[in-house]
Order: structure tokens, then C-alpha cells, then sequence
């Protein structure tokens, strides 16, 4: 059974002015995490630091500039729309570049619950890909997040298609 945040604060009978400390710690805790070095290991990983794009009421997305152990080295944020989200694979890649970065991981979320990756969704994550394949580096994966779940692009056709397109 899956609650909304505001509604577990209800069931343990926060007050309003408890939810929003609550809430208020979270996004510090996330933001201490999000700076401090990390590891991305897996699906989970990238989902954790992300959590607070769940929510949202418009695309936001993030870009994840990670070194050779996969730590994070950088986190780009870009803001949107109730249905897109503008995000310039060249402004990724020249901070990849910048940042003495090896890999980069895309997160996203669509407020509408949809864990399907739109067809603007993959054309940005094969120029991300072809780019940054250019300066060796790569894309890891592109990560989608509701509050229906998560989905890995990396586990669908899509990014096969992607992954072994010639260059």
C-alpha cells in the first residue's frame, strides 16, 4: 500500500507546523547527502537522490556528473514545465568536460505518474549519449521517477537501440 507523504503525517497526527519541519529536515538531510561524496551503484542510488523530484507539480530533471568510481561530482538541475523539461546536452557535456568527469547519468520525472519515456525523452538521451561518446565519456543511463516508481531507461529496448546505434 503506497501513502502520500501528507498522508502518513496524518496518520501519526502531525500538526502542520510539524509536517513542515519534517519536511524542512528532509530536504536538508537530501541536500547533505546530495554534497557529500557518493556512489552511484544502481537504480536505487540515482532514485535516492532524487526523491524530492517525486513530488513535484512540473518537470525538473537532473543531470549526475560522476567520476571514475562513480561518485558524484556534480549535479546539474534543470526546471520545466507541467509537461517538458528544456535541458541542453551541450551545457551537460562542457560540465562533464570541465569537471574531469567520465560518466553522466540523466534522472527526470513526469508529474503525471507516467513511467514511460516520451519520444523527446529519447531523442535527448541518444544526443547526450552520441556527444559525450565523442569525449569519451558516458551516459550511464537516463532515469525516470513518479510517484508511480522508477523506471532505468538501460533495462528497455530503447536504450539497446541507442547503445548500438554506429556513430
Amino acid at each position: 500500500m503506497k501513502y502520500e507523504q501528507t498522508e502518513l503525517f496524518g496518520l501519526y497526527g502531525l500538526s502542520d507546523q510539524s509536517q513542515e519541519r519534517v519536511n524542512d529536515l528532509l530536504k536538508e538531510i537530501r541536500e547533505i547527502y546530495r554534497d557529500s561524496k557518493k556512489s552511484i551503484l544502481n537504480k536505487e542510488s540515482v532514485v535516492c537522490l532524487s526523491a524530492d523530484l517525486i513530488n513535484e507539480r512540473t518537470e525538473k530533471a537532473m543531470a549526475l556528473l560522476l567520476d571514475s568510481q562513480n561518485n558524484v561530482v556534480k549535479t546539474l538541475t534543470f526546471e520545466g514545465t507541467v509537461n517538458k523539461c528544456l535541458i541542453e546536452p551541450r551545457e551537460i557535456i562542457k560540465d562533464a568536460l570541465i569537471n574531469d568527469c567520465l560518466s553522466i547519468i540523466l534522472v527526470h520525472n513526469h508529474p503525471g505518474g507516467s513511467l514511460e519515456f516520451s519520444g523527446a525523452d529519447i531523442t535527448l538521451t541518444k544526443k547526450i549519449y552520441e556527444g559525450a561518446n565523442y569525449f569519451d565519456i558516458n551516459c550511464l543511463d537516463h532515469v525516470l521517477i513518479s510517484h508511480e516508481g522508477s523506471l532505468s531507461m538501460r533495462e528497455t529496448e530503447e536504450w539497446k537501440k541507442i547503445s548500438t546505434a554506429r556513430h
